[in-house]
């Protein structure tokens, strides 16, 4: 029973943040197109450029 009830507890904590992560995702691609010189300057670009360099 105990077992059940943790990994059950786990298992929902884990959807949960899944959920809030594809919800911050789905905000962010939904204010990239709404004013993309803005995004593409501040955040889009430093990452794109990090990653790059490290690869």
């Amino acid at each position: 029973m105990l077992k059940k009830n943790v990994s059950l507890e786990s298992t929902i904590a884990c959807i949960l943040q899944i959920l809030s992560l594809a919800k911050h995702t789905v905000n962010y691609s939904l204010n990239l197109q709404r004013d993309p010189d803005t995004f593409s300057g501040q955040t889009v670009r430093p990452q794109d450029t990090t990653s790059t360099v490290d690869s």
